[in-house]
């Protein structure tokens, strides 16, 4: 059996080498129509051998996707996107799929990702992917094309199987978005669908994602509701937009709408996991942290929903897992916690998981054996960059030593990089190996991005080896740029140390925020390493910039560092002085009253 690759594509240079790499050695050739590119999209693809050709754009991806399938000569046809990357480990089950003479079409699942603080978010769908040729399958709308109803209009009798096949989708990262612009794009083609079909609600419940991805909940719950009002539990997305409309009621405050509506939900499809989720994180932003967990132990039951159903990837695993154990440090049942966080990371390992997992066995004052144990317990869940990684989140938490075993084992076995170096000069400023750190930051004054910073934190080593006079020659070194921030805060804090007089740093809010994060870091290792005289005149530089906030981020640094009557002291001077506290500071005002005697 043989298989051809057909895709519509247009100025995809940059996603399209991923794509082809992915499926070249299975395909026997390449259709690729371009609509109109002005990159190197057409010479990529001339690279791989592909057949090429031009169709002029009109709006319409059905219309240029059939003209894609007019000159597929093989048995079967393979649907891609160029952001579309088929993973390799599937390769063989692809090939596999071609020998079933009783099957017409395949679903394999499609894993969006999109971009947040921790890396990908993951979302899913599942769409046709492998076509029988030759039967005259068609695409029909002008975005978000269909041929499921069509195969069946053609081969009543058709089978068509859901496979357990990943292909990953980069279309929904930010760069992709912006790039192509294609919220406005997407937008314009549904708005003219809906001129001519108002009523269609599968348009209207994708112009509603629309305006979901650009948070603009009030329209997009405006397309949701005019999609349900003639609710058909079995069309293909129906599950999906109970799901979505629910979400948008949530991010609207509408949470009794949005319960209401997952229950019905639920009553439909009862193995949608997604709903149950859904339910335990509107309970959590309740606080009805009991209800919530009863939520997460059911869909943690149940396990993620079959793949016809499910949108949010790990609702049933790893997702449910981490929000259990989000709840249950509010609980400070830490040990509960461990566990559920280690259970998430096993499943999905993402860094939070990882920084949350250290946090909590700290919380519960792990021995460093016993930490190290249960570190190396999680290594065969992670990547090659995981002694990296560890040593980051050791010195974010503190366990110096450990940290620094990490960063050395990782040099070892991973190319050393600028990164590893400041994080090993960290590890050695914070067990007060001075001298040691002072040489590991010299290495990173070869590197552009670092040289500011590898010379403060050199001038913070000699004015921590009083040597002040030596840290004064260092940062006014020609050849550093004095205009740098950092250099002119170290500046002022040696002409504090030197002479006792200090200058205006900047009187702009914003730009005082930005002192305000490396002053708050200077104070830090200042306490961490015990050098309170030097920790007081350091102070002073918190008088050279305008930030309300300093106050209030100077209780939180003596909270943590447990000095818990200045904690309380400045808490009250923010509260009287700026009329300033957020909710972290009323938790600890609170624990404070509690701990101190009035």
């Amino acid at each position: 059996m043989t298989l051809s690759l057909c895709m519509i594509v247009k100025n995809e240079a940059d996603n399209l080498p991923r794509c082809l790499e992915s499926v070249k050695n299975i395909v026997d050739e390449m259709i690729i129509v371009v609509t109109g590119s002005e990159d190197e999209t057409v010479n990529i693809a001339n690279s791989y051998g592909a057949k090429v050709y031009d169709f002029p754009w009109e709006g319409n991806f059905s219309d240029a996707r059939n003209f894609s399938l007019k000159f597929a000569t093989g048995d079967w046809i393979l649907l891609m996107d160029a952001d579309d990357e088929l993973i390799i480990s599937e390769q063989n089950k692809v090939l596999k799929l071609l020998m079933n003479e009783n099957v017409e079409a395949y679903f394999f699942r499609t894993i969006s990702l999109i971009d947040n603080i921790d890396g990908y978010e993951e979302m899913q769908n599942l769409n046709i992917r492998l076509i029988r040729n030759g039967k005259g399958y068609f695409f029909t709308n002008p975005i978000h094309e269909q041929i499921y109803m069509n195969i069946k209009k053609i081969s009543p009798d058709a089978v068509i199987l859901n496979e357990d096949i990943r292909v990953n989708h980069y279309g929904y990262l930010n760069k992709n978005i912006i790039n192509k612009d294609k919220r406005n794009r997407n937008i314009e083609i549904l708005k003219k669908e809906l001129e001519v079909n108002p009523d269609y609600s599968f348009s209207l419940f994708n112009l509603g994602n629309e305006y979901f991805a650009m948070l603009d909940y009030y329209k997009a719950i405006e397309y949701y509701e005019k999609a349900y009002y003639d609710f058909d539990p079995n069309q293909g997305f129906s599950s999906k937009l109970i799901l979505k409309m629910a979400n948008c009621f949530m991010h609207l405050g509408k949470n009794d709408d949005a319960l209401n509506l997952i229950d019905k939900g639920i009553k439909h499809y009862p193995k949608f996991t997604d709903l149950i989720f859904l339910k335990a994180l509107i309970f959590y932003y309740e606080n009805k942290l009991t209800l919530a967990l009863d939520c997460l132990k059911t869909s943690i039951q149940m396990g993620d929903a079959p793949i016809d159903l499910s949108l949010i990837v790990g609702c049933g695993t790893y997702r449910s897992y981490f929000l259990l154990a989000e709840i249950q440090n509010e609980f400070e049942d830490y040990d509960s916690a461990a566990e559920n966080y280690i259970l998430s990371y096993k499943f999905n390992s993402k860094k939070l998981v990882l920084t949350k997992i250290i946090k909590t066995l700290c919380k519960k004052n792990t021995g460093r054996k016993l930490l190290k144990q249960q570190l190396e317990a999680l290594r065969e869940f992670d990547t090659e960059d995981y002694d990296n990684t560890l040593a980051e989140i050791l010195l974010q938490e503190k366990h110096f030593d450990l940290a620094l075993e990490y960063i050395q084992k990782a040099e070892k076995e991973l190319k050393t990089s600028a990164n590893t170096i400041y994080v090993k000069g960290l590890c050695k400023l914070y067990l007060k190996k001075y001298k040691e750190a002072f040489c590991i930051f010299e290495k990173l004054k070869d590197d552009d991005k670092f040289i500011a910073k590898a010379v403060c934190s050199q001038s913070l080593c000699k004015i921590l080896d009083k040597n002040c006079k030596h840290a004064k020659k260092l940062i006014s070194d020609g050849k550093i740029n004095q205009d740098d921030k950092s250099i002119k805060l170290y500046k002022t804090f040696i002409a504090i140390l030197l002479t006792g007089e200090n200058a205006v740093l900047s009187e702009d809010d914003n730009e005082s925020k930005i002192y305000s994060d490396m002053i708050f870091e200077i104070l830090e290792i200042l306490l961490i390493v015990n050098e309170f005289d030097l920790f007081e005149k350091a102070l002073s530089l918190l008088n050279c910039i305008s930030d309300k906030t300093v106050l209030l981020r100077l209780a939180k640094l003596y909270y943590e560092e447990n000095h818990y009557n200045l904690a309380l002291q400045e808490l009250m001077r923010s509260i009287k002085v700026f009329d300033l506290i957020d909710t972290e500071g009323a938790s600890m005002l609170y624990k404070l009253k509690k701990m101190i005697p009035c």
